[in-house]
């Protein structure tokens, strides 16, 4: 006989496999009765409300859905209807807890389809977590568990608590000691007992779960290792604590790993006080810190399934509190944006379910946050093309799939969503926010810039010497060739003054050559050196010139160094002034790279001097540089000197930007009186407006490129 959709009210329903066991189960929250329905097969718990035990109880004993209908009626007063009963058929299908589905052979073909991945996707859900089962330790656990009695027994508690206190007390009268012993492990035989001692504490760990299932009489089928993000963990299979009426054994089992971290702790802390330093005191000293943080920071946290979130879930007595807190959330979450009133999927009461949905918003949080750190991790663990593909797939996967189900889910209801009041301001917000977000706003570049004379001259001396004389001041106005500093060298004047004295002697030689026969003789040499020393003296008093300085052209002496005072020695190339003229001044800087095609020659702005009580100057674009800068050539610019652009220098000390940036140059109408000397600031210029989604995805293809070396 061929058996037909369980929604068929003359369909035979389908039987229950037989190696399935129907156990009580915990109270639940509400005080209400449950039960549980365990599959030995896939060591697997279902639980159900006294609705679910009625039907599973007198299951094999109807033939149609009809006559189990009729049956509960009679046996239990309930009234269930036969749509009821193919709908709890449907469950049961879905769960694989039948014989055989409704479909017959062709349903378990089709399932087994659906469940089969390519190694595609394979990949997608076992690279950032898997398990590896390494042994089946009840047996061992059996061996074990008249040995570690003694430490559930009041007596030990006590002793292992007072050792722990004691040890902290030791502990803080040495605290400075104690703290520095981390320094012992920045080597490699110290990372290596590093690890060492982690992977003891979280064996005994696990070994604390297992030995408490045990106690409790529950299975445990396995135990093994779990590689998150290729990070080993070990994990115990407790599943079986599953089926314990008593909330005070399942939170013993659930923190047994804890309280056997803090035991450890608590004997390293004492024995660290004791111990001589070396590798044994090295030892304590991780055991107790790397016990205590595992415990309090990690562990305990109930937002990632660690020993925290079934330690919460216990505690509430809430079963598959994720999940139930996912819906929950989902739940609230569109009756409160769009006003829909669908029954709540879960049968908490009030207070508990205003708590549980908080602890939904809060995982969703927490998880956007943890997701994107492990994308990011992923990202540099490997190779920029491998790195970029997985980081791709852990957004996509694990942030953006579970939002685009939820916009599916509210897409769906869009006709009780267009209808309800309550929608109006969440639509309305979202399309503003559209609207703003597509809307090209924002025209302003931000140039970093300094204005500054379209002419000026920085001067330095020729050669090493003493100021004697400084013969104007700073904001003078100079013309060209005008004396502005008077400098001499003493060793250069007395070889003038040599050079003057051999000149007379010389002369007087030659002005005896008629009494002197032998002068006479050599008046051609004479001559000769007459006319050397003329031409030495004549270049000592040419360097003796050139010491001075004039300035190059009519204008300003706009920058005098505090330095340079009368009678100070100043060396060779020193600056001791900067001269500039009194036309028009210009303004330079450097465009990031993503504004550059933003601008062009002719785009207009103002320069805003740092000194927010100057007035802005008018400025326009006359160059713009479309090959980067290898360096930043302006160092009022460059963050080494306070400036804006973020620089590093390179082996030969040029300031290289960190970022890409592009020289623009920029004239105004303004004049020196106005800018006499270099002026660091901003320029705002009126560039192409741009909207905020295009700034977004123009600044995500740049990081692509970038990362993928393109």
């Amino acid at each position: 006989m061929s058996r037909r959709s369980a929604s068929d009210s003359a369909q035979v329903l389908p039987a229950l496999r037989e190696d399935l066991r129907l156990i009580e189960g915990p109270v639940s929250p509400s005080g209400a009765p449950t039960w549980l329905l365990f599959d030995p097969v896939a060591n697997r718990y279902f639980t159900f409300d006294l609705d679910g035990y009625q039907l599973l109880s007198l299951w094999a004993k109807a033939t149609t859905p009809e006559e189990l209908a009729q049956m509960i009626a009679d046996v239990h007063g309930a009234d269930v209807s036969a749509q009821t009963v193919a709908q709890f058929a449907r469950t049961l299908e879905q769960s694989c807890l039948l014989v055989e589905p409704a479909e017959g052979w062709r349903g378990l073909a089709h399932r087994a389809e659906l469940r089969k991945h390519g190694w595609i996707m394979w990949l997608v859900h076992n690279y950032l977590f898997v398990r590896v089962p390494l042994f089946r330790p009840q047996a061992l656990l059996d061996w074990l568990a008249p040995y570690v009695a003694i430490f559930y027994s009041r007596s030990w508690l006590w002793l292992i608590a007072s050792i722990g206190m004691t040890g902290l007390y030791l502990v803080s009268r040495q605290w400075m000691e104690f703290v520095s012993t981390f320094q012992h492990f920045y080597s490699l035989d110290g990372l290596i007992w590093y690890v060492l001692a982690i992977a003891v504490v979280k064996i005994f760990h696990e070994f604390g779960h297992a030995c408490t299932a045990v106690r409790y009489r529950c299975r445990v089928p396995t135990m093994g290792v779990a590689f998150l993000v290729m990070v080993p963990m070990l994990y115990t299979d407790v599943t079986d604590a599953w089926k314990l009426t008593s909330r005070r054994q399942k939170l013993l089992i659930d923190g047994a790993g804890i309280i056997v971290e803090l035991m450890i702790a608590a004997l390293s802390l004492f024995l660290w006080a004791f111990l001589p330093d070396g590798p044994a005191r090295s030892t304590a000293f991780v055991l107790a810190s790397t016990s205590l943080f595992a415990s309090l920071v990690i562990n305990l946290s109930p937002l990632m399934k660690f020993d925290g979130y079934f330690i919460l879930a216990d505690l509430l007595r809430v079963p598959n509190l994720q999940e139930r807190a996912n819906s929950l959330g989902r739940w609230k979450l569109r009756n409160v944006l769009f006003g829909i009133k669908e029954p709540c999927p879960d049968n908490l009461s009030p207070q508990m379910r205003s708590g549980v949905i908080a602890y939904a918003w809060i995982v969703w949080l927490y998880r956007l946050v943890v997701f994107t750190g492990i994308a990011l991790a992923v990202y540099h663990m490997f190779f920029k093309a491998l790195g970029l593909v997985l980081f791709a797939v852990e957004i996509i996967w694990f942030v953006l799939k579970p939002i685009a189900r939820e916009l599916g889910q509210w897409w769906q209801r869009r006709k009780v969503i267009v209808r309800s009041p309550r929608s109006i301001l969440p639509v309305t917000g979202l399309l503003v926010l559209l609207v703003l977000a597509v809307t090209p706003w924002s025209g302003r570049v931000a140039v970093p810039a300094v204005l500054e004379p379209e002419q000026q001259t920085r001067i330095f001396s020729s050669s090493p010497g003493r100021i004697e004389a400084i013969l104007v001041s700073e904001g003078a106005r100079v013309e060209k060739g005008q004396l502005l500093f008077r400098l001499s060298t003493p060793e250069t004047e007395a070889r003038l003054r040599q050079t003057e004295m051999q000149i007379a002697l010389v002369k007087l030689r030659a002005d005896r050559r008629v009494a002197d026969a032998k002068d006479k003789a050599q008046s051609l040499a004479l001559e000769q050196e007459l006319a050397s020393l003329n031409r030495r003296r004549e270049g000592l008093q040419r360097e003796i010139f050139e010491l001075d300085v004039r300035a190059p052209f009519d204008g300003v002496l706009a920058e005098l160094p505090p330095e340079i005072s009368v009678g100070r020695w100043v060396g060779k190339d020193t600056e001791i002034a900067l001269v500039a003229s009194e036309g028009r001044i210009r303004a330079r800087g450097f465009v990031s790279q993503d504004d550059l095609g933003r601008i062009e020659v002719g785009t207009a702005g103002t320069f805003s001097f740092d000194d927010a009580r100057r007035r802005p100057v008018p400025v326009s674009v006359t160059s713009v540089a479309y090959a980067g800068s290898p360096s930043v050539d302006i160092l009022e610019l460059a963050s080494v000197h306070g400036g804006p652009i973020a620089v590093e220098a390179d082996r030969d000390q040029r300031l290289v930007p960190t970022n890409g940036v592009y020289s623009v140059a920029m004239s105004s109408g303004a004049q020196t009186s106005e800018v006499s000397h270099v002026t660091r600031g901003l320029v705002h210029l009126s560039g192409r407006r741009e909207s905020f989604a295009a700034a977004a995805w123009r600044q995500v293809l740049k990081v692509l490129l970038q990362e993928s070396g393109a």
